[in-house]
């Protein structure tokens, strides 16, 4: 199914939802990013203090955690539209303690993830930085070429990092989804097989997830130019087609 056909969808459920529901949920979302984002300036990064660190990386931990609800929130209210029965959602469906650290083990292993692969990139880089300016010391006609040619393999390989790096976070893209649906039905799976199972489901729709999400640049650009008024509707509209994404490829729904 195509990015527009699930905008549509999307659009129709999220109008069968009552707008305080969505707004409010919505709000909870940007309250806690807001007022994460106002501690953390109390606390600089540069002034290496162990306390302080800690405190950001908490803070950061909170915004996933209210994130991993949302999505939890619209896939189950998705679900509930798509079935025509069931009660709403409550706004802090996502928060329960089975839900939570398995988010944080998930965002935590996300984030080392990246980490891991931008060190990588950075020793790589050092060392072409490194070869290069020897090649170019040694050299008797002051020749640029390695410099140049430096230059342009840091380009290339930051451009592969970075498209490295989106792929592996888009095969594991469907996991806060797989723990809902597991605890709801009652699996008892680990998070590495919840990973492991949206690595699977995400196969071949890798690129479809990406043109969807590009798809609401526009209304990103709107919501900026709205200091993030917009949001109350954008991240429900956008939560509510990415759990259609969900369904059709989890075979919840006919595609």
């Amino acid at each position: 199914m195509k990015a527009k056909e699930l905008r549509a969808q999307a659009r129709e459920k999220l109008a069968q939802i009552p707008k305080k529901r969505y707004m409010v949920e919505a709000l909870i979302y940007m309250a806690v990013v807001v007022v994460t984002g106002l501690i953390g300036q109390h606390f600089d990064k540069d002034d290496g203090k162990t306390t302080s660190l800690l405190i950001l990386y908490l803070l950061e931990f909170l915004v996933m955690i209210f994130k991993f609800n949302l999505q939890v929130y619209f896939k189950r209210y998705q679900q509930k539209l798509a079935k025509e029965e069931g009660e709403a959602p409550g706004y802090f469906v996502g928060l329960s303690s089975a839900h939570s650290w398995k988010c944080l083990v998930y965002n935590f292993f996300m984030s080392l993830l990246a980490f891991a692969l931008t060190a990588f990139c950075l020793i790589y880089v050092l060392g072409m930085v490194v070869a290069g300016a020897l090649a170019f010391s040694f050299s008797t006609d002051g020749n640029p070429t390695p410099i140049i040619l430096t230059a342009l393999g840091f380009l290339a390989l930051f451009l592969l990092l970075w498209i490295l790096i989106l792929w592996i976070q888009y095969r594991f893209y469907m996991t806060p989804y797989i723990i809902d649906d597991d605890i709801e039905q009652g699996n008892n799976r680990s998070i590495f097989q919840q990973m492991g199972a949206s690595w699977r489901m995400m196969k071949g729709h890798v690129w479809k997830l990406f043109c969807l999400n590009i798809s609401f640049i526009g209304w990103g650009l709107l919501t900026l130019l709205t200091f993030g008024i917009l949001s109350i509707w954008t991240l429900p509209y956008q939560n509510l087609a990415q759990a259609e994404f969900y369904a059709q490829i989890s075979g919840q729904e006919e595609k």
